[in-house]
């Protein structure tokens, strides 16, 4: 498979601070790459870094298999969409998606032909003479990716697009994105702080932790089976349960489980039930185990405060000092 860009050992810091400590990231052909993290890890620096808005202190950025970390951003064939969609406000639709072209010199029938065709391709052909001040908020996302599009770059970098819209639009508009990068067989490369988006958009998810990948993979590969407890904790809508390994004879370690993994038995891990949370499919049940330590587990029916249960993970993943070494079901 082709790879469309390769980081390899970006570093990036400002003043002491490193913002970005030996990244290595390959993103292929046609993949939709999502980027996740907490805020302040450096998702938007990395972008920023890729399209050549800062400069690497050291580290190598290949593009289509050219070295272009040492060339403006205009000369990377890149596109960036940015979070506040960066539109030019008294410039119409149709004036906004054809200013790269313009600034690049492309001829006035080529522009014309470019621009009507991705304002199609976006479904905003329509609006295509009106002001962009006058658009709702899911039509100056698609302006701002349809003059990303028209200059047919080699990769598109996108940073929270959708985090400025409502939900219900910012939903739609998620679907939208999914089917045309697939439909253009581009590559994307898109970061979030939003685990839904990272969910339903991406092929491989990689997640950046102080600066560097924490893990990279399909997102039910990192939810299932983090490889640090950090990422445990971090993932899911709720944290991974963790536990003392003596629990359950695994003297030394820690045992990691969602809370969907175990049940409610005769014997396991004796533990108070502190909160019943009801849900569509069954209740989450918070229990206190270990002086106070609180894990959540799905229950099928309903218990009181106070009761006294035990529970047994069916699966859970065994860490030594914070690292994931193995898998074992019950």
């Amino acid at each position: 498979m082709t790879v469309k860009l390769n980081l390899k050992d970006i570093t990036k810091k400002f003043g002491s601070k490193v913002v970005l400590n030996r990244l290595n990231l390959e993103v292929n052909e046609g993949e939709f790459m999502v980027i996740l993290g907490p805020s302040g890890m450096g998702k938007t620096t990395m972008l920023r870094t890729i399209v050549g808005i800062e400069q690497p202190n050291s580290g190598r950025i290949i593009v289509d298999g050219v070295d272009v970390t040492d060339r403006p951003p205009n000369k990377r064939n890149l596109s960036m969409v940015f979070q506040n969609y960066a539109l030019y406000p008294n410039m119409n639709v149709y004036k906004n998606i054809a200013f790269p072209l313009k600034m690049a010199h492309v001829s006035r029938q080529t522009i014309d032909s470019k621009v009507k065709e991705v304002a199609k391709l976006l479904n905003i052909d329509q609006a295509i003479n009106q002001n962009v001040t006058t658009l709702s908020g899911g039509q100056k996302q698609r302006v701002a990716l349809a003059r990303a599009l028209v200059r047919d770059p080699a990769l598109f970098l996108l940073d929270e697009p959708l985090s400025n819209l409502d939900a219900r639009v910012r939903y739609t508009a998620r679907q939208e994105l999914k089917k045309i990068q697939k439909d253009l067989g581009k590559s994307f490369v898109y970061v979030t702080h939003d685990q839904s988006e990272a969910q339903n958009l991406a092929d491989r998810v990689a997640v950046l932790h102080n600066g560097t990948i924490e893990q990279i993979g399909p997102y039910e590969e990192l939810y299932n089976y983090p490889v640090s407890e950090w990422l445990g904790d971090f993932l899911g809508e709720f944290p991974m349960n963790f536990v003392d390994g003596d629990n359950l004879g695994y003297p030394g370690t820690h045992i990691g489980f969602r809370h969907n993994w175990a049940r409610l038995s005769g014997d396991g891990i004796p533990a108070t039930v502190v909160l019943v949370e009801i849900t569509d499919d069954g209740y989450n049940t918070h229990c206190a185990i270990d002086n106070e330590k609180q894990i959540i587990v799905k229950a099928e029916k309903k218990l009181s405060l106070g009761d006294k249960v035990k529970i047994m993970p069916q699966k859970m993943n065994i860490y030594e000092e914070g690292k994931l070494t193995k898998t074992v079901s019950a």
